[in-house]
């Protein structure tokens, strides 16, 4: 309250208000957890189909329109800079990123901290593009990607087991 400039009674007011929001938003913006693996997997299937295809139209269908795609290549590989955000905008830098033809040497869902995790392979051209990249989903309820975190720097790559 000190800290806040007001009345300890307004923290535990605002305190209980957001405890209610988080417990609201965990009941119903996502699955239930084992139908969670289920719809990774169909999101990441139709994620997939649409960087192939070059569907834009089917990527931000696909795309909650306030997604976000955060990439971490820890100084090593070439990457986002900063977040991006909006599925017309992430949309586009994955589709973007897909023509310049990186080539897909492998692809599996697999677990990593207990999460379905894409782990996709590449052969890389250059010794700024990653060989590997592990891609965790935030699926909504509805199977919309609501975020995609992509982690490419090899000293912070987990090692994975397959689903």
């Amino acid at each position: 309250a000190e800290v806040l400039e007001c009345s300890e009674s307004s923290v535990k007011a605002n305190l209980h208000r957001a405890r209610k929001q988080m417990e609201a938003y965990r009941q119903h913006a996502r699955p239930e957890p084992q139908a969670w693996s289920a719809a990774v997997l169909e999101a990441s299937q139709k994620l997939v189909a649409a960087l192939v295809s070059g569907d834009i139209e089917a990527m931000q269908e696909l795309l909650h329109p306030d997604c976000v795609y955060v990439s971490d290549g820890g100084g090593q590989y070439r990457t986002a800079l900063r977040p991006v955000y909006s599925a017309p905008r992430v949309a586009a830098l994955l589709l973007g990123l897909q023509k310049k033809g990186e080539t897909v040497r492998g692809l599996e869902l697999c677990e990593v901290g207990g999460t379905p995790t894409l782990d996709v392979r590449y052969a890389p051209r250059d010794a700024r593009q990653a060989p590997r990249a592990l891609v965790q989903l935030d699926v909504s309820a509805d199977g919309r990607v609501l975020g995609l975190y992509v982690q490419m720097d090899s000293a912070k790559l987990p090692a994975t087991d397959a689903v």
